[in-house]
């Protein structure tokens, strides 16, 4: 009598959607913005892995084996490696312009790992992982389906990335996925919440993507910290004025004194960004920092060596002090003047 036994690798039992939701999860996309139609395309999971590698073998299924050796090659240890895979990856996407499926089956697989790499420690593996993007949106426009909610929030995110060449490719792949502004700002409708919520994560260090990483060549975990958290605040100040309400919803956790107190501990480029989010909060109402630690920040950073520091800082003192109570508490003899005497020595004014 046949025995129809299981033939998956090691016996591997059928997974559910959801246990490919938490696979896709644990490379940093957040599932809800997935949609049913990407979780059907991953049925058939095994169970006892959770490597981002086997996500690729499952959604990848129909992929050119080319581009299936590229990437794995993406999420490997080694930074040439990655990086080299990067440049290999949108030559062969070039190369294969004329051949749409084998570009729009090799989509899920790229859209799975985006995120780690927009996010790794090599800015030119985040600045090439961008146009790569930005290749296969521009071509498969519509067909790019439920995956761009996987990708289009961090994509977002890396317009605020700390390196100029970064930003500048992300600013160019948004203008070849959206190349109207009617489409930009629709994207921007559908995918900002996302990007935000990306952004609040970061920042209290609750995103799998802040947490230590096994590629470590270049930075280590608190420096990735440091400059994930400065890009997020940098994010949700760039968003306030094409999000309406956004400013109202973060005003109250971001400018809690621990939560700010928080952001004082760390990295001047953390500070600098803490202090350019904070004046566009407080412009409209400066008495929500008056009861808090924050006019006392102000004041300790105010004569900071840090020239953006320095700059962010004095701005939001200069909104601040538009209103008279926040005299009350910050003294002008005793604490203002005083440091705009040190700020004018240590300047050489």
């Amino acid at each position: 009598m046949s025995n129809n036994k299981n033939r998956r690798k090691g016996n591997a039992q059928t997974a559910s959607s959801s246990r490919a939701a938490e696979l896709l999860q644990a490379s940093g996309i957040s599932i809800p913005y997935l949609g049913l139609d990407a979780l059907n395309l991953t049925a058939g999971l095994p169970t006892d892995v959770n490597d981002v590698n086997q996500l690729i073998d499952e959604i990848g299924a129909n992929v050119d084996p080319e581009l299936r050796i590229i990437f794995k090659k993406l999420t490997k240890r080694d930074l040439q490696t990655r990086e080299k895979a990067a440049k290999e990856l949108m030559d062969a996407l070039k190369e294969s312009s004329n051949d749409y499926d084998k570009i729009k089956n090799a989509f899920p697989s790229y859209a799975s790992v985006y995120s780690k790499l927009v996010t790794d420690s090599s800015s030119s593996l985040r600045s090439t992982s961008n146009s790569i993007l930005a290749l296969f949106v521009a071509t498969l426009k519509k067909d790019a389906g439920s995956y761009l909610k996987s990708v289009i929030p961090f994509l977002f995110f890396s317009l605020q990335d700390g390196y100029v060449q970064v930003a500048k490719n992300a600013e160019v792949a948004v203008n070849d996925c959206f190349p109207s502004e009617e489409k930009k700002k629709l994207a921007m409708t559908t995918f900002g919440q996302e990007a935000t919520n990306i952004c609040l994560q970061m920042m209290s260090r609750q995103h799998k993507l802040i947490q230590p990483q096994k590629f470590v060549e270049l930075e280590s975990d608190a420096q990735r910290q440091t400059r994930l958290i400065a890009q997020s605040l940098n994010t949700l100040e760039a968003f306030i004025e094409t999000s309406p309400g956004l400013a109202e919803s973060i005003a109250p956790s971001f400018i809690s004194s621990q939560s700010f107190a928080n952001l004082m501990n760390m990295d001047p480029n953390v500070k600098a960004a803490a202090f350019r989010l904070l004046k566009n909060l407080i412009k409209s109402d400066v008495s929500q920092i008056l009861g808090t630690r924050i006019p006392s920040f102000l004041l300790q950073n105010l004569d900071s060596t840090d020239t953006l520091l320095c700059r962010n800082c004095f701005e939001c003192f200069l909104i601040a002090g538009k209103d008279p109570k926040f005299f009350e508490i910050v003294k002008v003899d005793k604490a203002v003047i005083p440091k705009f005497l040190s700020l004018i020595r240590k300047k050489g004014l």
